[in-house]
């Protein structure tokens, strides 16, 4: 019996793609690709780099939430992209990579905070959220406190609803996109 063979994400040759990106490059690759999708989502956020506008950027994350998986999955084919799964694709758009989250109604404010970043920040939410007996999930399921069960811990939603709910839960004052880097 033969194995079966796994189809790859990229194909043998792989795109290339810039490394560096001037920040007012990137928005404008951003908002283009944002354009192209949006009639095929409820909602759609450029995150990552570019929302907390660092100078110089690498890619584009964009989490959105598809109207309809199945058109959304057949419009990123159409475009040449790459379907990378249930929860992500990564593909080369205009020579920018992309890594786009998909959301649902419920995940939408976790993923867009945790996709924005930093990764110091993120560390440093999910320490704060640690500290106070709560977990923030990066899968985007929200903000949750740990109650004590027996010997185990039963996690119970406070906060997924916005990013400043977030904030507000995790007792911290809310800051901008582009304050979120973590010196």
């Amino acid at each position: 019996m033969k194995k079966q063979q796994q189809q790859s994400l990229f194909p043998d040759e792989a795109p290339t793609f810039k490394k560096e990106i001037p920040l007012a490059e990137a928005q404008a690759v951003a908002e283009e690709l944002r354009k192209e999708l949006e009639q095929y989502c409820l909602d759609i956020v450029v995150a990552g780099s570019i929302r907390r506008r660092r100078p110089v950027v690498h890619d584009i994350d964009m989490v959105c939430l598809p109207e309809n998986l199945i058109k959304f999955i057949l419009k990123l084919k159409a475009m040449d992209c790459s379907y990378g799964g249930k929860k992500l694709a990564r593909f080369v758009y205009k020579e920018v990579p992309v890594d786009l989250y998909f959301a649902t109604p419920q995940t939408m404010a976790t993923l867009v905070l945790i996709r924005t970043g930093s990764a110091q920040n993120n560390i440093r939410l999910c320490t704060i959220a640690r500290n106070n007996g709560m977990k923030l999930h990066a899968d985007g399921s929200g903000l949750f406190r740990i109650e004590a069960q027996g010997c185990e811990g039963k996690e119970v939603l406070i906060a997924r609803s916005s990013e400043a709910a977030l904030f507000e839960a995790l007792e911290i004052p809310y800051q901008e996109p582009e304050e979120r880097e973590v010196k």
